[in-house]
């Protein structure tokens, strides 16, 4: 999948979610996440500024739900081609990747 996202600071959120409603957007509640990102040594540079070809691995866990997801850095845009899946063992995919 080939996943493009936009990140936008906002003041004030009510009049952008009233905007939004009124050209049909659904808005859903929010939802918590917990992210692990995998790199080198433990740095923050490769996913801070990623660029075109790097590959990031990530566990997210978001209530019940763990999924494994990898993105490759198509351009400097936040445009990825992604993959994920849902994964039964949380702590073995980390330890795999640890080691990795």
């Amino acid at each position: 999948m080939r996943e493009i996202e936009i990140k936008l600071r906002v003041k004030d959120l009510k009049p952008l979610e009233q905007q939004l409603t009124e050209r049909g957007c659904q808005l859903s509640n929010p939802i918590r996440q917990h992210d692990v990102i995998y790199s080198k040594a433990g740095s923050t540079v490769e996913w801070e500024n990623s660029q075109e070809g790097d590959i990031i691995p990530r566990i997210r866990k978001e209530d019940d739900k763990i999924e494994f997801n990898i993105k490759q850095q198509r351009t400097s845009e936040l445009d990825n081609i992604e993959y994920e899946t849902k994964v039964e063992d949380g702590e073995a995919v980390h330890q795999m990747l640890f080691l990795l």
